[in-house]
């Protein structure tokens, strides 16, 4: 996993490398953070993304991914 601080938040990156339902704990100081752990679904592709949040009327989605990380390990930020 990899932190970097940004003003007064850390941002957390964790690549998984296959898609499917993650369950992410986040802890500060040994105390979980408000509303953790968080149920995280990760998709292969972003035609699998695009379908789920058409079926399911989700408002938004932040999926932050770059041309060098590949499509099974693109980086999801949570904030």
């Amino acid at each position: 996993m990899q932190t970097k601080a940004v003003g007064r938040r850390v941002r957390c990156f964790y690549n998984v490398t296959e898609p499917g339902q993650y369950t992410v704990d986040v802890t500060w100081s040994g105390d979980a953070v408000p509303q953790s752990p968080f149920n995280v679904l990760v998709f292969a592709t972003d035609d699998e993304l695009d379908s789920f949040v058409a079926a399911n009327s989700v408002a938004s989605v932040s999926v932050d991914s770059s041309s060098n990380v590949s499509r099974k390990e693109t980086s999801c930020c949570i904030q």
